[in-house]
């Protein structure tokens, strides 16, 4: 990946400040604009326009865990998503205490719209994921909201839904 050498703070409304570069060991001078950013971490993928990060979807996992016996209609979880991310609708799903008195049924919401559910099995204790893929952009709300009954038995929630940005 090139470098940059000896940039010092400029403001411009233009793309024609010539920028020294190393590239592979050689020296050479380029144009502001002709110069495509990496911003976050990750592996560079292909590089798109100025302005793009030019980087391959990294994970952006959603953990949750919540410690109590669930009342009916519980909000196990609700936030506010910061920036445009994909939730694949896979994960993993286990409680502390259990197996449910029954199947317990927890809805996953987007903007209060469900895109899946994450079931309790009332033999294990054990959940499953099952969501759609949904992209959430900046401002969308994720909600994680518990069964129409209380289910005596089960605590101490933990899922896992995977996604990347």
């Amino acid at each position: 990946m090139p470098t940059i050498n000896n940039l010092k703070s400029v403001t411009t409304a233009t793309d024609e400040l010539v920028i020294p570069v190393v590239e592979n060991g050689m020296s050479r001078k380029v144009l502001l604009g002709q110069i495509k950013g990496y911003i976050g971490a990750g592996t560079p993928g292909p590089q798109g326009p100025p302005g793009e990060s030019g980087l391959d979807p990294q994970p952006y996992d959603m953990y949750i865990w919540y410690p109590y016996k669930l009342t009916a209609y519980q909000n196990i979880l609700t936030v506010t998503i910061p920036r445009q991310i994909e939730l694949s609708g896979q994960g993993h799903a286990t409680a502390q205490v259990g197996p449910s008195d029954s199947d317990t049924v927890i809805d996953v919401l987007q903007n209060g719209s469900s895109i899946g559910s994450i079931t309790y099995s009332v033999d294990t204790g054990l959940g499953t994921v099952a969501c759609s893929t949904t992209t959430f952009v900046e401002g969308d709300v994720l909600s994680v909201i518990g069964p129409s009954t209380a289910d005596s038995s089960l605590a101490g929630i933990s899922i896992t839904i995977k996604g990347t940005r």
